[in-house]
This record gives C-alpha cells, sequence and structure tokens, in this order.
C-alpha cells in the first residue's frame, strides 16, 4: 500500500490516498446475538483489523439506530443474509455458516480478515478529502473526491455521518450500551451522487458540496465523515474505496496557519513503538489515535526540542494519527507502525 505526503502538513482537504477496506456488522437494537457474542465478535474483528474502518449498520426499520439510507446501503450488498448479526468486507458477505443455519465465529473473524488483507494489497483507485465548518448546527461540507490511476465506467461519490459512542439501548447489554462506530445518515443521495460516466485521468478530481442539519442528540465531538466512491460494474453497485475525516467538533486546520511549525516525525514508519516530534516542548498537547479515533496510551520523554514518544509494545500494525495542539492550533499527521 502506497502513503502519500507523510513528512508535510496535512491540509484541511488533502485527499487520502490510503485504500481503506470497510467491514460492516449488519445489526439491530433488538437483537440479542448482536449484544453479546456478536458484540465480542465484533470487537475482535475491529482489533484484528486496524487498517479498516468498521462501522455499525442497522438497517432494521424496528432497530433504535435505523436510518432509511442504511436500509438502502444494505440492499446493495450481496449476498443479503437471512438474520442478524452478519459481517461484510467492501459488501460482499463474509458470515460463514453451519449447516442447521448458526455462525462460525472463528471461522468468520478468519474470512472477515482474509479478505481485508487482500483489499490492502493494492493501492488505491480514488479516494476522498473534507473540508468542514459549522453554522450553529448546520454542517457545510466540501467533499473532493481524486483518482490517482486512470480508470473508466460510471462513479458516485457517497458522502455519510458517523458517529461513535451512542449511548443506546441494546437488547444483551442494557438501555446504557455504547454503541461502536455507527451509521447515521447520508448527506449525499443515498447511494452517492454522481462523479462521472466515460474516462478519468490520473488525478482528476471532483467537488461536491453539501449542507447538513445536525439533529440535536447527534454528539459533535463523536461524528466523523465517511465517503465511499461507488462504481457500477455490470449493472451491481461496487466499492472502489473508503474514506474517513477526522472528528468534527471543530473546524480543521489548513497547512499551518501562517506559522513557522511544522509537525515532524521520525522515523515513520517506525519498527520499535518508538518516534520522535521535532521543535516542540512540555507544553505542547500530543494524542494518538487508531483509525477508529481511540486515543492510544503513550509515553514521552523530552530531549532538547524533540519530545520522544513510546507507544505500548502490543500496538498492532497500521496506520495512525499523531495530533499536536500547540500554539491554540492543532496539526496532524499519518504514522505508520511496521
Amino acid at each position: 500500500m502506497v502513503i502519500l505526503g507523510l513528512t508535510k502538513i496535512l491540509e484541511a482537504q488533502t485527499v487520502s490516498t490510503e485504500r481503506i477496506p470497510l467491514i460492516t456488522k449488519i445489526t439491530a437494537t433488538w437483537c440479542n446475538p448482536c449484544g453479546t457474542w456478536g458484540w465480542s465478535l465484533n470487537e475482535e474483528i475491529m482489533t484484528q483489523n486496524p487498517e479498516a474502518l468498521t462501522i455499525c449498520l442497522h438497517a432494521s426499520t424496528t432497530s433504535q439506530l435505523y436510518d432509511p439510507a442504511a436500509a438502502t446501503i444494505y440492499s446493495v450488498f450481496n449476498p443479503q443474509s437471512s438474520g442478524v448479526p452478519s459481517w461484510y468486507v467492501d459488501g460482499i458477505r463474509k458470515t460463514q455458516y453451519s449447516t442447521n443455519g448458526g455462525i462460525y465465529t472463528t471461522q468468520t473473524r478468519n474470512a472477515v480478515k482474509a479478505a481485508t488483507d487482500s483489499i490492502l494489497v493494492n493501492d488505491a483507485q480514488a479516494g476522498t478529502g473534507f473540508l468542514w465548518s459549522w453554522n450553529g448546527n448546520t454542517l457545510n461540507i466540501t467533499a473532493k473526491a481524486e483518482f490517482f490511476v486512470p480508470s473508466n465506467g460510471e462513479y458516485y461519490l457517497g458522502v455519510y455521518v458517523i458517529e461513535d459512542d451512542i449511548v443506546k439501548y441494546q437488547n444483551g447489554i442494557g438501555n446504557n450500551a455504547v454503541h461502536h462506530p455507527t451509521f447515521r445518515k447520508a448527506v449525499s443521495a443515498e447511494i452517492g451522487d454522481l462523479l462521472t460516466n466515460g474516462n478519468v485521468t490520473s488525478g482528476q478530481s471532483f467537488t461536491k458540496n453539501y449542507a447538513f442539519n445536525t439533529p440535536i442528540d447527534y454528539v459533535k465531538s463523536k461524528m466523523r465523515l465517511m465517503g465511499i466512491v461507488w462504481k457500477i460494474e455490470n449493472g451491481v453497485l461496487v466499492i472502489v474505496n473508503t474514506s474517513v475525516s477526522d472528528y468534527l467538533q471543530q473546524t480543521p486546520t489548513s497547512k499551518n496557519n501562517g506559522l513557522n511549525f511544522q509537525l515532524e516525525l521520525y522515523p515513520n514508519p517506525t519498527q520499535n513503538y518508538q518516534f520522535t516530534i521535532k521543535n516542540l516542548t512540555q507544553n505542547e498537547k500530543i494524542s494518538v489515535f487508531d483509525i477508529l479515533g481511540k486515543n492510544i496510551s503513550v509515553k514521552q520523554k523530552i530531549i532538547n526540542d524533540e519530545i520522544i514518544i513510546q507507544l505500548p509494545e502490543n500496538t498492532p500494525k497500521g496506520i495512525y494519527t499523531v495530533q499536536v495542539t500547540k500554539d491554540n492550533k492543532t496539526y496532524t499527521q499519518k504514522l505508520i507502525v511496521d
């Protein structure tokens, strides 16, 4: 997998070149298996596949987290499942069933892992970047889709809101279950808006603008944008790539806002769970997040104007986000743990 631009400040609308598999758990709040062994299995799947984005999709109309767009997206997944929970990778079912209709958990986990790994060996064909701002509860979004290789076909861009840590009832847990990253709403058309139908050159990009009126029960600090580039192949919608934004609690910074500071990490990739950040003092706030937005506990040591960061030795391989707050400005940089 090729990761570009690791040594420069991430711009607010830099299009991610990462190939991110989308793992989807089809679930419902009324489903007891979803909140018992299915809950634990999904935790294992997320831990085992840190480079993928894992979301929960409530496609059942009687689920308390149902949304019509969730049902529409699930309708193009293949093949459909007779019950929940069920797991898909880039819209292809990987749930492993026994002859009596039960689910093999170990085989399912292994099938998801194998499918995810097979996707990660390929470079991304296209990706999405986001620029956003808040006006009260209105979220104004500019989504930019870019192609990295010459392509041909009918392509669509879907832009969606996902939310982490939703406190809601879940059968098998109770009224205060903290739900994993969950599909909330479609910002674009449910299966996306047309980007192009024909030839696309390498580097060609398309921009879409949206305004999303955020429901009052959504938590801004837990919201992210998910972009899916879809393609119609043989009359069927397939996922080309998935991208995900940072959390939406604040307007993303662009370049370095006129300051001379640049966030520099080395070595990157890191192979011994340790890396250094240059040009810092003890006054900066440093955070490291995995692809799901979970804060990783780190240790730090200051030597002159550099800070050495030590990750836990059990940190899974994958792509992480390093966030530094300096002079009331926030800077982010991608880190690869190899």
